[in-house]
């Protein structure tokens, strides 16, 4: 939930400082732009242990969630099979939804884990978006402040 995650967060952000470490988070952007969330959408591939191939590194067993769709292929000794189809739907799953459009953080978010998009039919869960624009709202608050110096 927003009400513990985001003061959790922000402790560990600002205690990562003071012991000069960086915390790392997909909710903590700096503002970087990005058009895809992740590699999730047939650009990343994982070859597992099996030989099969994983385009989520979410998904990495046959009895995964959502298995049928993100594995993509396989090898044998010889070669590595990959199903073009698997990859052409993921790249039309992963497009950003409609909600998306008009989200001032959707250059940061990229509409979010495509993995958790298609286990909630579609759309993130709304708490993942109040926490997004909290974050980008508290990253562009942060480098407002930088330029006042």
């Amino acid at each position: 939930l927003k009400e513990n995650f985001i003061p959790i967060l922000e402790r560990a952000l600002n205690y990562g400082k003071e012991v000069g470490i960086t915390v790392r988070s997909s909710y903590k952007t700096n503002l970087s732009i990005k058009a895809q969330y992740c590699g999730g959408n047939g650009n990343l591939w994982c070859v597992l242990p099996t030989g099969l191939v994983s385009s989520c590194s979410r998904v990495t067993k046959i009895d995964d969630n959502l298995s049928n769709i993100y594995m993509i292929g396989k090898t044998d000794k010889n070669a590595l099979h990959i199903e073009k189809e698997k990859i052409e739907t993921l790249q039309e799953i992963t497009l950003p939804n409609e909600k998306c459009r008009s989200c001032f953080a959707k250059w940061h978010c990229a509409g979010g884990c495509y993995n958790t998009k298609l286990l909630n039919r579609g759309s993130m869960p709304k708490e993942h978006c109040t926490i997004m624009r909290y974050f980008v709202w508290q990253d562009i608050l942060e480098n407002l402040k930088k330029g006042e110096h």
